[in-house]
C-alpha cells in the first residue's frame, strides 16, 4: 500500500510520537509529511526522529486560518502515491492498509469518515 500521510503542527510534542505511530501500525510503509508552523517544542526533533519528512512555514507568531486552510487544502498536491491522507495531528483515521485496499477494490476514490470527540477527563497523561 503506497499511502502519504499529511499533518499540520505547532507544539504538538505531547501527541506527535502518538499520531505517528498511529498510522505507522496501520499503515507500515507510509510516508509521513509533517508541516511545522515554527514549533519551539521538541516536535520537529520528535518528527525527525521517526523518519518524517518535514516542511516548514511560518504564520508569524498569529493564528492565521487563511494560511492554515491554504497549507491543508494544497499540500498534498505533489504527493507521488496511491492515497494522500490530511489530517490535523490529533485526527487519527481508524483504516488500516487492508481495509483501504477493499476500498480501493470496490472503486472508492474518496474515504467519507466520521469524528468522534474523545476527552481524557483526568490529568494522569
Amino acid at each position: 500500500m503506497n499511502i502519504t500521510v499529511h499533518t499540520v503542527t505547532y507544539n504538538e510534542e505531547l501527541l506527535i510520537q502518538l499520531m505517528i505511530e498511529h498510522y505507522r501500525s496501520r499503515f507500515p510503509n507510509c510516508h509521513i509529511v509533517v508541516y511545522d508552523n515554527q514549533s519551539t517544542d521538541d516536535t520537529v526533533l520528535i518528527a525527525q526522529k521517526n523518519g518524517c519528512e518535514l516542511r516548514h512555514y511560518d504564520s508569524g507568531g498569529q493564528v492565521n486560518d487563511q494560511m492554515l486552510w491554504e497549507t491543508k487544502n494544497t499540500c498534498w498536491k505533489d504527493a507521488q502515491t496511491d492515497w494522500v491522507l490530511m489530517c490535523d495531528l490529533d485526527e487519527m483515521l481508524d483504516i488500516n492498509e487492508q481495509q483501504l485496499k477493499e476500498e480501493e477494490a470496490a472503486g472508492v476514490t474518496r474515504i467519507k469518515t466520521e469524528a468522534w470527540t474523545m476527552v481524557n477527563m483526568t490529568d494522569d497523561v
